[in-house]
């Protein structure tokens, strides 16, 4: 987590010369990083689900790049996708497909989806 975020300070904000505080968002960026923790991070995340990893063949959906693969958070692939700048998609597709992510999940696994959605949301 502290590596993408990282990431966006140094190839987004200074990049664009936005002004912050710097040990500021470092706290800032710790508070998030130890609320996230307590999601949990036993379950197989491609950190690389994201448009461009996800091809159609004959109309079904095959994915590629698993090299970046690890445990993390059920929320975190999820949000990669529905946030991916170059897909665009809606915020009310986003919803819906959030939610049937959750209904399908829950074929697999129990799912508090308050917490679930505390996590992905990143509010308590």
């Amino acid at each position: 987590m502290m590596w993408d975020l990282n990431y966006f300070k140094y190839y987004f904000l200074k990049l664009v010369k936005v002004p912050f505080d710097e040990q500021k968002l470092e706290d800032d960026f710790n508070t998030l990083v130890q609320f996230l923790l307590g999601a949990g991070s036993d379950y197989l995340c491609t950190a690389t689900f994201q448009s461009r990893n996800i091809m159609l063949i004959q109309g079904e959906p095959w994915f590629i790049d698993y090299q970046g693969g690890r445990k993390g958070p059920l929320q975190y692939d999820i949000a990669s996708l529905l946030y991916d700048a170059k897909a665009s998609v809606p915020e009310s597709i986003r919803e819906m497909l959030l939610e049937h992510y959750l209904d399908i999940l829950e074929n697999y696994y129990p799912v508090d989806r308050k917490s679930f959605h505390q996590f992905y949301t990143g509010s308590s």
